[in-house]
């Protein structure tokens, strides 16, 4: 009788992501090998040439077995003993575990050799025939294999993927939900077409900067300041006025946060930014954040024909009106982005020529300290005309207060 698996968390999704996928087979087929000689020894009661008073048997070899799994085909050889009673049930006990056995390996990787995850996985395919000691020499053995997976040196170019996401609370049928919006962007390889520019840092305390990209091959630095502020400088993606827009989102999983730019320079030389982080309160808050620059593209990583992005640098401005200088209001379509006000706080922005579907808009505060700025509900897609109703912006008490902020748009195609 198989004993199950223990607890093993798992995240769906991950076979063909973070891991190659021979670097993995071989992993399994190791562990799946030494699960088949760990049972040999259990049903003998005796390693390979130990000698003691409880050995029931000996070894005569091994026989060749495939066996075909979601990582491939693991080629195994099945320990036999000279009397022929030795019988596995490891495979019975893998076709039934298989999906959750790999996706656990995967996340070990992702996120760190775990005891508990790794003995669950060998507790689940040894099942009540191998012994807790025995159980505990294999997880040890796999600890090892995936620490120094982990710990392999980097010799090769790797591009990075840097995750935004923003969530809105709107009314629905009488209750309140939280869609939410999710943007990818990776890095681009090659030159830049004339007046582009884009890069991203993704920084973290303690590692630091942890992903990094510009599109002019200068370096992206980040200063620290007092707590919750920091400088960002990007060299080479200068311009001699303001040019381009920015994004800059919180990355905590432990406690609320939230980011904003608080202040922006463009000189020749690069651009400079300060990222300003606050707890769910007024508390200045040491915690990621990711922070994108682009100029006169989109922030999609294969580039569309219809983008656009503005910098509602006035506020108080009932409108509508165009935000300039003409840098910070680009529309990839020649489009004339207008902003007015909806009401205290409430701004409706219009990126008309640009419309269509699928897309998606993100809004960073600008200079807002502890407030912070959403979208009140989902845009609307009015034929090639995008309408955000409405940006709003509040403080950190949650009362609506017109600020600064930058908005920008994105359609797949």
């Amino acid at each position: 009788m198989a004993r199950k698996g223990q607890g093993i968390e798992i995240v769906g999704g991950w076979q063909e992501a973070v891991v190659g996928e021979d670097f993995l087979r071989e992993l399994v087929q190791r562990t799946v090998q030494q699960v088949l000689e760990a049972e040999m020894t259990s049903f003998l009661g005796a390693a390979s040439y130990q000698r003691n008073g409880e050995r029931r048997g000996w070894r005569n070899g091994y026989k060749p077995r495939t066996l075909k799994t979601r990582v491939g085909e693991l080629e195994l050889m099945v320990p036999k003993d000279r009397d022929g009673e030795f019988q596995t049930e490891l495979f019975d006990r893998y076709q039934r575990s298989e999906k959750a056995l790999v996706l656990a390996m995967l996340q070990m990787y992702v996120e760190g050799v775990s005891t508990r995850k790794v003995s669950a996985i060998t507790e689940a395919l040894c099942g009540l025939e191998v012994s807790k000691s025995q159980v505990s020499a294999l997880s040890q053995k796999l600890d090892a294999e995936v620490a120094e997976w982990r710990q392999r040196p980097l010799t090769e170019a790797y591009p990075y993927l840097v995750i935004d996401a923003r969530y809105e609370k709107v009314r629905r049928g009488g209750a309140v939900v939280s869609p939410f919006t999710v943007l990818f962007t990776t890095s681009t390889k090659g030159a830049f077409p004339a007046g582009r520019a884009y890069g991203y840092v993704h920084f973290q305390p303690g590692p630091g900067v942890v992903a990094s990209f510009n599109s002019a091959g200068g370096a992206n630095t980040v200063a620290p300041g007092p707590t919750g502020v920091w400088t960002v400088k990007m060299a080479g993606l200068g311009s001699v006025v303001a040019l381009g827009g920015i994004q800059v989102t919180a990355v905590n999983p432990s406690v609320p946060a939230k980011c904003e730019l608080n202040g922006w320079a463009w000189t020749a030389a690069g651009q400079v930014f300060q990222v300003r982080c606050f707890d769910a309160g007024s508390t200045p808050l040491k915690t990621g954040w990711t922070l994108s620059y682009q100029r006169k593209r989109a922030v999609n990583g294969a580039q569309p024909k219809r983008f656009a992005y503005t910098f509602d640098n006035k506020p108080l401005l009932a409108g509508p009106y165009a935000p300039a200088p003409a840098g910070v209001n680009f529309n990839s379509l020649s489009g004339v982005n207008a902003i007015r006000s909806a009401g205290g706080g409430l701004r409706l922005v219009q990126f008309p020529r640009v419309g269509t579907l699928p897309n998606t808009v993100l809004v960073t505060p600008f200079h807002a300290g502890p407030g912070f700025c959403n979208l009140l509900s989902p845009w609307a897609t009015a034929g090639p005309t995008v309408i955000v109703r409405d940006v709003a912006c509040y403080t950190a008490a949650g009362a609506l207060k017109n600020r600064a902020s930058m908005v920008t748009y994105a359609a797949a195609h």
